[in-house]
């Protein structure tokens, strides 16, 4: 099932050829796209990414109403094979940079590379880890031309779907604040997690306002300055996952939809 809720966004599917949809345990009956349908379940390489989850239809439609509400640069953070990156760069009509590790794969840069190609998309092989690194150096090597995207950038907007292991979204979000225009959001995938949910915790103590959206991963984002976050009228089944998260404190600061 393809859950669709008020929010709406362009079908991007055509520039995906190879999407594969399909429950998952984990979805609620919602069906979560991945890329790979062409590549067999024990494939030594792309297996395990045929099994990974991208954003669902729902998802990517909270992502592109955020971003088209600040349309300036953005960094996607896991931007594997291009899915929220060419919604950010539909959404803004500026060009988006998206990092990746595997890219330093080739037959995976050029899947990304072919699904963006309609898109403004700058790709990169980077974990967060370096890119920020370089940022702080003043490397220049991530300007393609008529993209630079200089150590000076500032962003209006960060997607943060990278390594999700203890400690690192929240390298993420504390790199991703240091590099966060005046008004800027922060978005996150997998709060279902609770590394993320340490990354969003971290960010409303440095005075962020946040928003959690109750889709089959849970979605945040973190926001400052002149920014309204869209309404959100997801699946009422949804909103019980509330109950798994007793580390988390939805009061005060907060706003849930």
């Amino acid at each position: 099932m393809i859950f669709r809720s008020n929010l709406r966004c362009p079908d991007l599917t055509r520039s995906f050829p190879h999407l594969d949809m399909r429950v998952m345990p984990h979805s609620h009956g919602h069906s979560v796209p991945s890329d790979w349908a062409d590549k067999s379940q024990d494939d030594p390489v792309f297996g395990l990414y045929k099994n990974c989850g991208l954003l669902t239809h729902d998802e990517v439609a909270i992502l592109w109403n955020i971003a088209r509400e600040l349309p300036g640069w953005w960094l996607d953070i896991g931007s594997h094979t291009g899915w929220t990156t060419a919604h950010i760069a539909n959404a803004t009509g500026r060009a988006v940079m998206g990092i990746d590790p595997m890219y330093g794969v080739e037959e995976f840069l050029k899947r990304a590379e072919s699904n963006v190609s309609d898109f403004p998309v700058c790709l990169y092989n980077f974990t967060s880890r370096e890119f920020f690194a370089s940022r702080g150096s003043g490397d220049d090597s991530t300007t393609t031309p008529g993209h630079s995207f200089s150590g000076a950038v500032e962003f209006s907007g960060v997607m943060v779907d990278g390594d999700h292991t203890a400690g690192e979204p929240l390298f993420d979000a504390r790199s991703a604040l240091e590099h966060l225009a005046k008004d800027g959001v922060i978005v996150f995938h997998d709060f279902i997690g609770k590394p993320v949910r340490d990354a969003v915790s971290y960010l409303i103590d440095q005075g962020l306002s946040y928003r959690v959206y109750w889709t089959p991963h849970v979605m945040a984002c973190c926001w400052r300055g002149k920014f309204t976050p869209p309404e959100h009228y997801g699946d009422p089944r949804l909103f019980d996952l509330e109950l798994r998260m007793t580390d988390f404190s939805f009061l005060g600061q907060g706003v849930c939809a």
